[in-house]
Order: C-alpha cells, then structure tokens, then sequence
C-alpha cells in the first residue's frame, strides 16, 4: 500500500520497490524488505518477489535481525531469490565484516547521503566479495536528488528512490513513498542502470 504512513505506528514495515531498466525491454524486478524469519522469506518468494532483503544490525533499526538470523535466512532462500542486505553503516570495515558470512548477491548502502561518498564505495568494493552487486539509495526530497543520483551511478550497479526522516538512521523506513514527479524524472539521467522505487505494502506487520 502505497502512501504516508508515518501517523500509523508499528515496530516494522514490508516495503517492496520496483525496479525500473531503462532504454532496456526487461519486466520490473519486485524486491520486498525486510525478513524476519527463513518461513516469511519463502512466502514472499513464493508470492512473487525476485529480491529478499534483510537488515542485520543492532541499532534498533525497523525490522532488523541479528546476524544469525540473517545466515538462516539467507541459507534457506539460496538461489530462489536474489539476496540482499541492507546497511546504514558508513564504516567500511564493519560493513565488510557484516557481509563476510553472509555473502549476499546485493549490498544496499543507505547510510545518510551528506555521510557517503562515490569514492568510498570504490573503496569498499576492494574488502568485499567481488561478485556482490551495489545498490545506493537516494533520498528524493527535490531536485539535489539527481545530482547525488548521477554522482553514484559510474561506482553502483543499482540506484534505489526512496525518502528518509530524521527519527531513523539512514535513508529508507520512513512510511514515505517517493515523490512520483521526483522519481520519473529521475529515471531520466542514469540511462541504463536499473532504478528501484519504493512503495510500501503494509503500515504495520
């Protein structure tokens, strides 16, 4: 369910995004966040989604799980899905150290934006496995949104909209879906780099 739902309280929220390939003639990936347990993953799977992603973090993050749930889940999912992980973290050695048992196929950096640079990502791509692909989040809240996105896009493999709020670290839980004009027009200037959207299912799991 797409919309604001920031008035709404709960402890977590499924968010599933699109991805968009332009100038390509792909269909739109479905990625849904954020798995708590290897039975939901599987649903999700089974229901559809091309993407599972998880949180492992100790931070009090929406949705997040410890490391060994995250092993579990992503052991059980294999090779039915993509497997991505989630970080707002701006350390690189402790982002290596979180991917190193969990080998996932996605790392999805949404540390806040003024926190993260292009350069470091190149850095970080020398301490991880070199087979993992990187997906960047942009924060869409006007128009410096496509600078940072054209910034990002030579060093990342994925671009992914979605909106923050200063009550959660980094970019993305925010009950916020991107603005439609901001997000269309941002597809625009990184041609050929698959684009996710974000759009919330549920307020409250």
């Amino acid at each position: 369910m797409a919309g604001d739902l920031q008035d709404r309280p709960c402890e977590r929220r499924l968010m599933m995004t699109t991805a968009h390939f332009m100038h390509t003639a792909k269909v739109p990936i479905v990625q849904i966040y954020t798995m708590q347990t290897p039975t939901e993953a599987l649903a999700c799977i089974e229901a559809g989604a091309d993407y599972i992603g998880v949180t492992p973090s100790a931070r009090g993050l929406p949705g997040e799980i410890d490391i060994n749930m995250a092993q579990a889940i992503f052991s059980t999912v294999w090779t039915r899905a993509v497997k991505v992980a989630l970080t707002v973290e701006t350390d690189l050695i402790q982002i290596a150290d979180m991917m190193r048992p969990l080998i996932p196929d996605v790392l999805h950096l949404c540390p806040p934006t003024e926190t993260f640079t292009p350069d470091q990502v190149r850095q970080l791509r020398a301490l991880i496995n070199p087979h993992t692909r990187i997906m960047h989040a942009v924060s869409v809240a006007d128009h410096s949104a496509i600078d940072e996105a054209l910034a990002f896009a030579p060093v990342v493999d994925f671009i992914i909209l979605d909106t923050s709020t200063p009550t959660i670290a980094g970019i993305g839980a925010s009950g916020k879906t991107p603005p439609s004009a901001g997000s269309s027009t941002l597809l625009n200037p990184v041609p050929n780099l698959p684009v996710f959207i974000l759009n919330y299912l549920l307020a409250c799991t």
